[in-house]
């Protein structure tokens, strides 16, 4: 996908997309997402 697209699909699900890029170095993409808290979930593990 396209970074336009990512960013997009991103967003519509109320993420965020960071970029940090360093000459030489590459770059490094963050991707987050709000955690949704569901009727009766006490908490989960990833």
């Amino acid at each position: 996908l396209g970074l336009s697209v990512s960013h997009g699909i991103i967003a519509k699900h109320g993420g965020t997309l960071n970029v940090e890029s360093e000459e030489g170095s590459g770059s490094c993409f963050t991707i987050t997402f709000p955690v949704i808290n569901f009727p009766g979930m006490n908490s989960f593990t990833l």
